[in-house]
């Protein structure tokens, strides 16, 4: 280092008091003396005074720098103003609101290919400075104020690609000289590296170059290619000249791993600045894939071969294989894995490398998902309310739309294997971590993937099959609870597929079918208990309610052999039994009544042709739905659609007296004219929409089947003439009514005219149920379908 009386004055003290050594290494948060805010736009004034500077006369006279004393002034003022913000991303702890905007933007101006190449270029001006200083010196390296800056940003970058994401470095827990140590060779790093950009990018794949330069060159490419974008959110920044240079480095370094592979020599040293390194490899090799245009990756056995055990290395610190036991190995994060699976595309990326399960350590991939998901920002107390909302966490949603078909596949296989794991998992064997979080997050981004891309009935039956056997694994927990709403949500989005693999699980699953009648069984005892005075939880009745729903999916596939009839009969009569001695705005009335009458319906409809006795009069209980009409509530939408359902289903198996069709009639008309009056809130307005044609239909079926004495009653009410006349209004009125009316037309029209048919011309000749009135009705039913939606903050399947 020069003494400060080898520099030559002009002008007095503010020349004396510069020196080369104020631009070579100083500790961190020592170096500029700047302890005020330096906020983004003092950095953005500072690179566009260095731009002002001009260093081609500067290099043709390099004393001029020295003899200026405002020049000196300035560029100690321009590394200052460059070094504060990063010292001061170095020692925060935590960062407030205020301080991540502005060292977003920081960060974002530094990392940018012309700021990079403004630096280097004064790089070499100060560096001959600084070499002339020297002359006579015991040290061999020469270091300036722009490889400060740049030591300085790659300790930047690592620590605030943790500090957002709330993930400190490992190296807070080292001792002081360690950190010194380290900081040292990081600086030394940055004097080896070369005085291009571009050359400092292939300067990654370099076999020569030492490691510590090799990490901090592959620091600041990360920094440019992966942070600078998703800190701007624009991934169209890089350019195609670009995207080649980085590619042909990662490939040569890719080569000369598999050098060492073939000579069987250790490539992977075990420790934290190798796993960084690794992760800020295959964060580059990803983007460099997926900004590359190919759809689909061409099959490199080699390439992926190295690239999975990188990752596994990154996921497991250990360097061990994944136990086939452990769900989830990696239950911390660090700044590797923060790197992996935080920023960038990484995971779309490895979703679509190894989407084949035959594929090598493809299973390192499931583990390094199930890390991603463990880790999203949503609490896990919050994760309970998370699937009755249409919005999230925005990170799982962005990261599920970049490679939809692909999420899906890697969902699929979160939840097989932890079915698989749960099937073989012993009481005695050890547990790392309670994994069913990562399976509802995992059930959540298959209905939102589902509800936003299309996919073929083929993957989608695979999809249910894994589905509907977590459905009779899960039990009643919380989460249990949350994660089997969602799987009835999303086979009631894919019928065909569920009937295939509903067909696919009676015929080759045997487990899965025995699972299903002993979870049946398991709901039969828990009301029975119940009914007798047993206190039990609210979770309890939930879960008998999603079994009630889950059966009526099952029971609209049509795969008899997976019906276990007694079971299902036993289930269905307890719950009648106890429904009969509630009152109907009672708690067990709210949680399980719409559940079991629309499953009652669905077993109607299963019952086989020869045998059309009302289900539910084997059950002793086809009175009570009947009579339910007496006493329900018009506004209750969703027993209201149930109720349609069922006597829609058994009106022409005459299960009752004239009376009860009565009253059948009355409320169903009821509840058909608030939706006509548009008497429901804006909230519940979609619900009533649902709701209307089975309503109508059912109405149909009361007008086709009722008793003489009930047609009488029903067509001389004058509330049954004033929902004709609101009809008829709505067909006339169609063309200038406002959107809720053109939408209730749209989907009860043809209703209206069938029913308006009987309602005109009614006969009241006693109705005879022949078998093509009954087949009519059959496929009438058959057509409909169960929706699914949220109705005070209750899961419901709507007949639609």
């Amino acid at each position: 280092m020069a003494d400060p009386s080898d520099t030559e004055s002009e002008s007095g003290s503010s020349v004396n008091a510069w020196d080369p050594a104020d631009f070579m290494q100083k500790p961190v948060g020592m170096l500029g003396g700047c302890e005020a805010l330096v906020g983004s736009v003092e950095v953005m004034e500072a690179l566009r005074s260095l731009r002002e500077v001009d260093i081609c006369a500067i290099i043709h006279d390099a004393r001029l720098l020295e003899q200026d004393a405002s020049s000196l002034e300035t560029i100690q003022s321009i590394s200052q103003t460059l070094l504060s913000p990063l010292d001061r991303i170095l020692t925060t702890q935590q960062w407030a609101e205020s301080d991540q905007m502005e060292f977003q933007t920081v960060l974002a101006t530094l990392l940018s290919e012309p700021t990079l190449d403004l630096l280097l270029s004064h790089r070499v001006l100060f560096r001959d400075i600084a070499a002339r200083h020297l002359e006579g010196s015991t040290s061999a390296v020469a270091v300036c104020w722009v490889d400060v800056v740049l030591a300085r940003l790659g300790q930047a970058i690592v620590r605030a690609a943790g500090l957002f994401h709330n993930v400190l470095p490992a190296e807070g827990e080292h001792p002081e000289s360690l950190r010194a140590k380290k900081e040292d060779d990081l600086l030394r790093a940055a004097t080896q590296l070369p005085e291009r950009w571009q050359d400092i990018v292939e300067y990654m794949g370099s076999e020569y170059a030492s490691p510590a330069a090799i990490r901090l060159a592959s620091i600041l490419t990360w920094g440019l290619n992966v942070m600078a974008k998703d800190l701007t959110g624009n991934w169209s920044l890089t350019s195609t000249e670009r995207e080649k240079i980085v590619a042909k480095a990662l490939q040569q370094r890719i080569s000369h791993i598999a050098l060492k592979r073939s000579q069987a020599v250790p490539w992977l040293a075990p420790t934290d600045d190798e796993r960084m390194s690794c992760a800020l490899f295959i964060s580059l090799f990803a983007m460099s894939e997926l900004t590359g245009g190919d759809k689909d990756p061409p099959c490199r056995p080699q390439t992926h071969a190295i690239l999975i055990e990188m990752i596994q290395f990154v996921v497991h610190s250990d360097c061990c294989a994944s136990s086939s036991h452990d769900f989830l190995l990696g239950a911390w994060l660090d700044l590797p894995h923060v790197i992996l699976i935080k920023w960038g595309r990484a995971l779309p990326w490895a979703w679509r490398s190894w989407n084949d399960t035959r594929l090598y350590q493809s299973d390192v991939v499931e583990s390094l998902t199930a890390t991603w998901l463990h880790h999203l920002n949503t609490p896990i107390p919050d994760v309970r309310r998370a699937h009755s909302t249409e919005w999230w966490d925005d990170e799982l949603v962005e990261t599920l739309e970049r490679a939809p078909q692909e999420a899906l596949s890697m969902m699929s296989r979160l939840i097989r294997r932890y079915v698989n794991e749960a099937n073989h998992t012993t009481p005695e064997a050890p547990h790392n971590l309670n994994p069913l979080n990562i399976v509802l997050k995992a059930c959540w981004s298959i209905k939102h993937t589902l509800s936003h891309a299309h996919t073929d009935d083929a993957s989608l039956s695979s999809l249910c099959i894994a589905i509907c056997e977590l459905f009779i694994l899960l039990g009643d927990a919380e989460t249990d609870l949350g994660a089997k709403d969602l799987i009835i949500e999303t086979i009631s989005m894919c019928p065909t597929a569920v009937r295939l693999a509903i067909d696919t699980i009676a015929h080759q699953k045997f487990q899965c079918a025995s699972g299903w009648e002993r979870k049946l069984s398991r709901a039969y005892r828990l009301v029975k208990a119940k009914s007798l005075g047993d206190d039990g939880s609210t979770e309890e009745l939930r879960s008998v309610r999603q079994t009630l729903q889950f059966l009526a999916l099952t029971l609209r596939a049509g795969v008899s052999s997976f019906i276990p009839d007694v079971a299902v009969q036993q289930l269905l009569t307890t719950i009648l039994d106890w429904l009969e001695f509630e009152k109907v705005n009672s708690p067990i009335w709210d949680m399980l009544g719409d559940a079991t009458i629309g499953a009652l319906a669905e077993w109607e409809h299963h019952i086989r042709p020869e045998d059309r006795r009302p289900a539910a009069s084997r059950l002793h209980g086809a009175e009570l739905i009947w009579r339910l009409a007496e006493v329900a509530d018009p506004l209750d939408l969703p027993l209201a659609a149930s109720l349609a359902a069922y006597y829609s289903v058994s009106a022409q198996c005459r299960p009752c007296d004239e009376l009860v069709y009565c009253e059948a009639w009355d409320h169903l008309r009821d509840t058909m004219l608030l939706v006509l009056d548009h008497e429901f809130g804006v909230a519940q307005e979609p619900l009533a929409l649902l709701v209307a044609p089975a309503i109508c239909t059912a109405l149909t079926n009361i007008a086709s089947y009722a008793p003489t004495g009930a047609k009488q009653y029903y067509m001389s009410s004058p509330w049954t003439l004033c929902m004709v006349a609101k009809m008829k209004r709505l067909e006339r009125d169609r063309e200038r009514a406002d959107e809720y009316d053109r939408l209730l037309w749209e989907l009860i029209s043809s209703s209206i005219e069938r029913l308006l048919s009987h309602l005109e011309a009614p006969s009241l000749a006693e109705p005879r149920a022949c078998s093509g009135d009954m087949d009519t009705t059959t496929k009438s039913f058959s057509a409909r379908e169960l929706t699914f939606c949220w109705v005070h903050s209750r899961a419901c399947l709507i007949p639609t």
